[in-house]
């Protein structure tokens, strides 16, 4: 069946042109029926982004520490927008939009690693053969936030409270951090 005919279907003239592309078809031996059930039943088994991005966080080589800053972005930020979505879906503009989302609640460097967990889990993704436009490859990070360097020097109470921080953190392991946790 290729589709209904009438206002909310297929114009006659489409109609004719998806005939004509079938009976090609049949002529060389390929069934539609079967070529369209197989379409299907492909988009059925395609991984959503959620997924993709599980499977990445779990098997991309990267400390723990970073890979529990990262679980923590995709699961704040990027599991509710894009987890269902499957990768084709997920355009551009959708990213842009949602940088800027998090760029307005006074976020910028957790928008740009929204952006670069993205990047990684298509390119992770097309490794395994399923290729798709990247929309981080639109979203330069620079577009999302630029940083600035400040001027101002350390009073000296905050001088007293950084080395207090650095002494705690250098004698710290990284096993001491939580990023999940906040700790």
């Amino acid at each position: 069946m290729l589709g209904s005919y009438g206002p909310d279907g297929l114009s006659l003239a489409v109609a004719r042109e998806q005939l004509m592309k079938a009976r090609k078809q049949v002529a060389e031996g390929v069934s539609p029926a079967r070529l369209k059930a197989e379409t299907i039943g492909f988009r059925k088994e395609q991984l959503r982004f959620g997924e993709w991005a599980e499977e990445w966080l779990e098997k991309f080589k990267m400390a723990e520490s970073t890979r529990d800053a990262r679980r923590f972005v995709f699961e704040h930020d990027l599991r509710r927008p894009f987890g269902s979505l499957l990768l084709h879906e997920i355009t551009e503009q959708a990213l842009r939009q949602l940088c800027d989302r998090i760029v307005a609640r006074v976020a910028p460097a957790v928008a740009v690693h929204a952006r670069e967990i993205v990047m990684l889990v298509f390119r992770c993704a097309a490794q395994r053969g399923e290729r798709h436009s990247n929309p981080a490859d639109g979203v330069p990070p620079a577009s999302i936030a630029k940083f600035e360097l400040r001027d101002r020097t350390l009073k000296p109470h905050e001088i007293r409270q950084s080395i207090v921080i650095w002494t705690e953190l250098t004698n710290a392991t990284w096993s001491e951090i939580d990023f999940a946790d906040k700790v």
